[in-house]
This record gives C-alpha cells, structure tokens and sequence, in this order.
C-alpha cells in the first residue's frame, strides 16, 4: 500500500490512511464506554489481520489475545501518540473558525 491518498487534507500513504482510520474507530469504541469514571464492557474487541492466514494484531500487552475489553485496550495502548486534528466550531457573529483538537491515540500509527 505505498500509494499515495489525501485524508483529511493530508497527504499520506493508503496504509497511514487506512491505521489511522481503525485507530480513530477504537478510540471512539472505548470513548462511547466510558461513564463517569469508569469504561464499561459493553463489547469484546478484536482487531485482525490477514494475509496467507488471519491473526490477531494488537500489540503490546495485549499480544496473543483475541478478544479484549474497551478497558484493557484503554489501559494497554500499543503506542501512545496526540494527534491534532481540525475541528469545525458554530459559526458566530458571521465568523466562521475552525480549532484543532488534540485526541489521543493508541495503536499503531
């Protein structure tokens, strides 16, 4: 996947493309789990790859296993990184803003 695509106004290979997508995905699988201070285990995860044969690729502490929780892929991130990403905000006034938000990723990127 060396070819090149534009994702969100970034320039960037289909295979960054493509992880930062699912990381988005899992972010957003553990954030809809968290209530007050705690994740809930509302489902199982698993994240697989395939080529001649299919396999789990969560790393970290999390290698081997199939299927984890919201929490232990919150608790166990594979690599840690804070993206900035633009947000658009309500216009007001006539003006209109966009802001960027800092997320926080884990996974491979």
């Amino acid at each position: 996947m060396n070819r090149k695509t534009s994702l969100f106004g970034e320039e960037m290979t289909m295979a960054e493309a493509v992880s930062l997508i699912i990381n988005r995905q899992i972010n957003e699988l553990v954030l809809r789990c968290i209530k007050t201070d705690e994740v809930r285990h509302y489902y199982d995860i698993a994240v697989i790859g395939y080529g001649e044969t299919a396999y789990s690729i969560l790393g970290g502490g999390l290698s081997g296993r199939d299927f984890v929780s919201p929490e232990e892929l919150k608790d166990n991130p594979f690599k840690k990184i804070i993206v900035q990403e633009p947000k658009r905000i309500a216009p007001s006034r006539g003006c209109r803003a966009v802001a960027c938000r800092k997320m926080p990723f884990g996974g491979r990127a």
